[in-house]
């Protein structure tokens, strides 16, 4: 009697325009005991018989642990099997066996044996109802519509949307529902309670999931389970074959038994210890190419079969990339895609056409911090306004200005002296000189093109201009914050000339290594983070295993996993509750969200006021705008971007108050913005219609129309130093000094602790402008009990030694040893000073002292 094992076919549904069918098999047909061999129907004929050879005897599909060669020349043609999973010799000591086929031609039955002998068939039957559990749709007659496809791959999550070129919009959501039809047993299984079972993990998914919320995991099988049926592939290239190469993991409750940095270990006792492949976006090993091209292969046929019922078709699909990505990454990903119009499950003489991007990418171009006193929420909702003054007091409330100057409330303040760092000498000879500004940016501006893969600021970009939500009044700037996992992409539009006249434009696109990631590590460190998460489950009575049900998993590697899954299993209106929880248990992690939000906010800052001047000095400015005062947006789209409502959810006066500060004091004060903008800035004015479209902004702007956008002809990136004091070095041996509001180039970040390096004055300090931020960071984290003194901070500032830090990051690594190959002409790493020096502090400074505490 066969019990708890099963037979599970994907997908739910036959059709003459359909040619990929595939089944999981518990009862592997070369097992000792019961077995199952499937055979396969004749979608040509009218009444789906079975494929029989000559002697009417049904052409089975395996044999000997492998495929079954057919000798038939009429029906080999006819018939093309797969076995992807066998089971062999080589997993005899594996109690758990399993074996996956695939099928050109539907699966019609299998035969049943016990240790060799025949013993009974089980044919599978096939509905034309509605409601029939697998649907027979070969005498249907439907044309599909044609669609556009784009996909968001992120580290944590992925984005699935597309426009049908039928309704000429974009699909308000796609949803991923179970496709999979059990022959034996039940496949409704309760995964909010249970752990997902193994042929929940090594199959197609059952669990849905929206479009928007996909993780970007992926399980693979143990590579001795592997067919071999072609002996001189290699182990990569196997990998990196849809289905062999393993499953995207959309269960949101599994049996973890340990992790790292880039694996979750899974236990299964009959099963061994499957891995499943997370954080992979930015790997560029071999072996992890080719699970991402795996992760992405076996999604695709997801996607094909949830459009097939929908009824469309992708013919083209885009894929975003982040505008930090090296070239010769993006050239690695290039082949990864391009590899997956095999995919195509659909009998059609038209190949999937993969759009490539062009990634010719051209990045043009006080004395201290006062540390002084930070000033409380004003009445007039404006929040605290940095100043660079020396004296950081305002007064007037009253005033009929814009800006209304809130009361300041003196508090202690002040780092003290700090080491100062020797200026920096070199001799003339064997020096090179270095172009740092390249004087006003003639954007050649063009309407956005359709037949490219986009950068995800870009694609954010193209997504905010159709939909309606911004202004088109040429005095707004918006400056929109993507935040991923491991990156926070940021694009700025405003209206500009371009060819078609005045228009939307967008006037700088990058990527900062600066994310909600580093949010989600600082987990590890946190000691009731334990305790939080499971005060949480149990308000919310949602059951996570190894947390709160089964053995205790829970250890710093797993945290960040168990604070994943809990978000996941959060509803929109859960979170406030839950930030709520954080600031008052794990004060520490608030800790590390207010500095990570405030960094970038600080950013934010200075690069507004970056572009406002590149801006006005451009020749593509529109009429009037020599004297350009515009009013700043600054909006937030992704899922991590709700990293920016922790603050918020405890205090709605100090959220405003923190980030605002900051975005002032970024910009160079409370003088320089009431000169130069036309109002305080307006920060998160968009996100207010829910949860609806978070995650969805890149793959809808990927797969939406590109006519209602400028973007630079040659992808010209605006990018800025960010930090004060440091030098570029001439070929006359002189010293020319770079301002935070600078640009930065390639070339300087390859000379970096060369021809570029930080330089202070003597006893000036070394970072101003980070301590300058790290100043307002201090004194409001301290409200939620920062385990670090003054002293502390002024250690990690001695101690910033920035340019050693960046020549030891990968990616630096990574650039250097390309253009060494010839594989770049131009340095192919640039990142804001200010962002790297925060990175370094949190990594070295801060999350050490939490760690310690």
């Amino acid at each position: 009697m066969i019990v708890n094992q099963d037979i599970l076919l994907w997908p739910n549904f036959i059709s003459k325009k359909w040619n990929r069918y595939f089944m999981y098999s518990e009862l592997p047909h070369n097992e000792t005991q019961y077995q199952a061999t499937p055979f396969v129907g004749d979608t040509n004929n009218d009444y789906f018989r079975i494929v029989t050879d000559s002697k009417g005897i049904p052409i089975y599909l395996s044999e000997n642990g492998k495929v079954k060669q057919i000798p038939d020349e009429n029906l080999s043609d006819k018939i093309k099997p797969r076995l992807h999973i066998v089971s062999d010799n080589r997993v005899a000591d594996i109690s758990y066996k399993y074996e996956i086929y695939e099928s050109n031609l539907p699966f019609k039955g299998v035969k049943f044996s016990y240790a060799g002998q025949d013993c009974g068939f089980l044919i599978i039957r096939y509905g034309s109802n509605s409601d029939a559990i697998i649907k027979n749709k070969l005498q249907d007659t439907l044309e599909l519509a044609d669609a556009n496809l784009g996909i968001d791959f992120g580290s944590t999550n992925t984005s699935v949307a597309y426009y049908s070129k039928n309704y000429n919009r974009v699909s308000e959501e796609i949803k991923f529902v179970n496709r999979r039809v059990s022959l034996l047993a039940s496949d409704d299984k309760n995964n909010d309670i249970l752990a997902a079972v193994e042929n929940e993990i090594f199959f197609f998914q059952n669990d849905p999931v929206k479009g928007n919320s996909i993780k970007s995991l992926l399980t693979i099988h143990d590579s001795k389970r592997w067919s071999i049926e072609t002996k001189d592939q290699s182990n990569e290239s196997r990998a990196s074959i849809a289905v062999m190469g393993g499953f995207p993991c959309f269960e949101m409750n599994l049996p973890i038994d340990d992790a790292n940095e880039n694996r979750y270990y899974l236990s299964y006792p009959k099963a061994g210890r499957p891995e499943i492949v997370h954080n992979m976006k930015w790997s560029n090993l071999g072996i992890e190419n080719s699970y991402k091209t795996a992760y992405l292969g076996s999604l695709l046929l997801h996607i094909y079969a949830q459009m097939f019922e929908e009824g469309h078709r992708p013919i083209t699909l885009k894929w975003s990339y982040p505008s930090s990505m090296s070239n010769n990454l993006i050239r690695q990903y290039i082949q990864i895609w391009t590899k997956l119009n095999e995919i195509n499950p659909i009998n059609t003489t038209e190949k999937l056409r993969i759009y490539n991007p062009i990634i010719n990418l051209d990045i043009s171009d006080d004395s201290g911090s006062s540390f002084a006193n930070i000033s409380q929420q004003g009445q007039n909702g404006w929040g605290n306004a940095g100043n660079n003054d020396q004296s950081n007091t305002f007064s007037n409330p009253s005033s009929s200005n814009a800006w209304a100057n809130p009361v300041s409330t003196p508090v202690t303040s002040g780092w003290g002296s700090t080491t100062p760092v020797a200026n920096v000498s070199q001799s003339a000879s064997n020096l090179k000189d270095i172009i740092t500004e390249l004087g006003p940016i003639d954007f050649k501006f063009k309407v956005l093109g359709s037949e490219e893969s986009l950068t995800e600021a870009c694609a954010v970009a193209n997504y905010i201009a159709n939909s309606g939500k911004i202004s088109t009044d040429p005095r707004f700037l918006t400056i929109c914050f993507d935040v991923g996992g491991s990156t926070t992409d940021i694009m700025a539009l405003c209206n500009m000339n371009g060819p078609n006249g005045m228009g939307l434009a967008m006037v700088k696109q990058n990527s900062i290594r600066f994310a909600a990631q580093r949010v989600a590590q600082a987990t590890s460190y946190s000691p009731n983070f334990q305790s939080v998460i499971k005060e949480m489950c149990e308000r919310k009575r949602i059951t996570i295993q190894g947390l709160n049900k089964g053995d205790l998993k829970f250890n710093s590697r797993t945290a960040p996993y168990y604070f994943e899954k809990l978000v996941d299993r959060l509803d929109d209106n859960d979170f406030d509750q839950f930030y709520l929880l954080l600031a008052g248990k794990c004060p520490e992690l608030m800790c590390v969200n207010l500095y990570v939000t405030g960094l970038i906010m600080y950013y934010a800052g200075q690069l507004a006021l970056k572009l406002r001047t590149e801006i006005v000095n451009s020749p593509n400015k529109l009429p009037g705008m020599d004297n350009w005062k515009p009013l700043v947006n600054v909006v937030f789209a992704g899922k991590g971007a709700r990293i920016f409502d922790w603050l918020k959810a405890y205090d709605q006066q100090q959220y405003q108050n923190y980030y605002t500060t900051l975005f002032i004091k970024g910009f160079g004060g409370m003088q320089k913005a009431q000169e130069l903008l036309g109002g305080p800035p307006n920060i998160n004015p968009t996100n207010t219609d829910g949860s609806k479209d978070i995650k969805y902004e890149v793959s809808k702007g990927l797969a939406q129309t590109t006519q209602k956008l400028y973007v630079p002809q040659n992808n010209s990136a605006i990018e800025l130093v960010g930090e004060d004091n440091f030098i570029v070095l001439t070929s006359t041996g002189q010293q020319k000094q770079i301002k935070s509001e600078d640009s930065i180039t390639h070339e300087m970040m390859e000379s970096i602790g060369s021809y570029f390096l930080p330089s202070p004055p003597h006893g000036a300090p070394p970072c101003p402008r980070f301590m300058d931020f790290a100043d307002i960071f201090f004194k409001t984290a301290s409200n939620f009990g920062l385990p670090m003194s003054p002293q502390d901070f002024i250690q990690g500032f001695n101690n910033m030694n920035i340019g050693s830090y960046i020549k030891e990051r990968p990616d630096y690594k990574m650039a250097v040893e390309s253009k060494q190959k010839g594989e770049t002409k131009v340095f192919d790493y640039v990142a804001p000073i200010i962002i790297l020096e925060g990175m370094k502090f949190l990594e070295e400074v801060i999350l050490k002292k939490i760690c310690k505490s």
